[in-house]
């Protein structure tokens, strides 16, 4: 995992503050590889969980929310946790 912020973090920090910032964000380091840990056990889960949706009759529903949560996950990891 990389250890510097995205452009989409740094855009939200103010130009006065980024240096700073960015120094925070490497000494956390540690942090976001564990959340980027958990993120991705979840997305291994709702990857197994998907076998199972097709016996119910709202399997579509079940699958739309499903690949929306995986996207969103899969979101934090390539933009906020890079």
């Amino acid at each position: 995992m990389d250890c510097k912020p995205s452009v989409e973090i740094l855009n939200e920090v103010h130009k006065n503050n980024r240096a700073a910032f960015k120094q925070r964000w490497i000494a956390y380091k540690d942090v976001s590889e564990i959340i980027a840990k958990v993120i991705n056990r979840k997305l291994q889960e709702a990857e197994n969980s998907s076998k199972n949706d097709y016996n119910n009759p709202a399997w579509a529903y079940f699958a739309a929310d499903r690949e929306g949560y995986k996207r969103a996950l899969k979101e934090i990891l390539n933009n906020i946790l890079p």
